[in-house]
């Protein structure tokens, strides 16, 4: 399904009521590096985890970015996934996940400006292991700039 397609299939489920709320998309192809042939079946499985961080609003108190900071390393660790979507992040939580985290390579743009500005949608995956193809982000808002 193209973009085109695929946008438009969840404004019709937006405007049904669906209960799906989409600020952005970060779309996404992604190659396991090494050919069909040379990986085993272990190998070839994707983990994939998605994480809203909630960004970092100071205001939060006992449940600010400093604070959740370490259990969201810890968690990341733990799981060790080939591929992260985030929710929610601001760049400078990014950068804190890119420095504790070398391994991974990120994806994804502000949506505020479509740069730094704002909350990502982004998308982290291990650099040794995915290699991007194509990468895009697009809103699925008919007025994305309101």
């Amino acid at each position: 399904m193209n973009r085109d397609k695929l946008a438009d299939a969840i404004r019709r489920q937006l405007k049904r009521g669906s209960g799906f709320l989409a600020v952005g998309l970060s779309a996404l192809t992604i190659c396991g590096q090494g050919s069909a042939e040379t990986r085993t079946s272990e190998s070839a499985a994707l983990d994939v985890v998605t994480y809203n961080i909630r960004f970092d609003n100071p205001k939060d108190g006992l449940d600010r970015w400093e604070v959740r900071k370490p259990r969201t390393f810890e968690m990341i660790k733990r799981m060790d996934p080939d591929l992260v979507g985030l929710q929610e992040a601001l760049k400078g939580q990014l950068d804190d996940l890119e420095k504790e985290f070398p391994k991974y390579d990120v994806l994804g743009v502000g949506r505020i400006d479509g740069k730094e500005g704002g909350e990502y949608s982004a998308i982290m995956y291990d650099a040794k292991r995915l290699k991007p193809l194509k990468s895009d982000t697009f809103w699925l808002s008919d007025t994305p700039e309101a």
